[in-house]
């Protein structure tokens, strides 16, 4: 499962962001969302491990990740974690291909080569596995950051804007992949987003509502 509780994070020169408390089951589904500037990426980010929060915990498959020192967490999130950032990180020195197998190195395993293969059909990239992000549409790029989230069926899966970069036939399908392999995998979903299409798409996903910025704590977390 994943559960929050008494999130702050301020960044300098900034007043704290407050976040309400969050508790999913495991398998459980959830948008986050709220205006801009009301905190989404940066809850995304502590719930992942990449930022540390100055107030609060958060407990995901039993697993307390702001007690976590540096080292651990990075372990953690290659083992339990899959996440699709707005901002895209995919080595502009490999291919497509390549940059599908380094989750599987960093986790010290052989890249499955038949699951990277059934991802990128599944997100009509199978025509582009030799090809360099700097090759690709930004929409493309977007679907291969989504498939390496998802290569290695992560118990927590946690998207940023997924489709924000995509039409609407593209939009579906990558709403769709991530409900399935969340699916199968057991995991915990969720999903940040202003997307009326993927709230269409997921209606029986909780709500994590986060208010503008300006009105602090008035934040509220309410389960379908």
């Amino acid at each position: 499962m994943l559960d929050t509780a008494g999130l702050r994070h301020a960044y300098p020169g900034n007043a704290p962001i407050a976040f309400p408390d969050v508790a999913l089951p495991q398998g459980g589904r959830a948008l986050l969302r709220g205006p801009s500037g009301s905190g989404k990426s940066t809850w995304l980010g502590i719930v992942a491990g990449l930022l540390t929060p100055g107030a609060g915990r958060v407990r995901a498959g039993g697993v307390e990740v702001t007690a976590l020192a540096p080292r651990e967490r990075d372990a953690w999130r290659a083992a339990r974690l899959g996440f699709v950032p707005q901002r895209l990180h995919l080595s502009a020195s490999l291919d497509v291909q390549r940059n599908l197998a380094l989750p599987y190195l960093a986790a010290g395993e052989r890249p499955d080569e038949a699951r990277i293969a059934s991802l990128l059909q599944r997100l009509g990239l199978a025509g582009l596995a030799r090809r360099r992000p700097q090759a690709l549409s930004v929409g493309q790029m977007q679907r291969v950051a989504i498939a390496r989230a998802v290569l290695r069926r992560p118990a927590l899966l946690l998207a940023d804007e997924p489709t924000a970069s995509l039409d609407d036939a593209a939009a579906a399908v990558v709403v769709r992949l991530l409900d399935e392999v969340a699916r199968e995998a057991g995991a915990t979903l969720v999903i940040a987003t202003h997307d009326a299409r993927v709230v269409a798409a997921l209606p029986g996903a909780a709500v994590i509502g986060l208010a503008p910025a300006d009105r602090g704590a008035d934040h509220t977390a309410e389960a379908s």
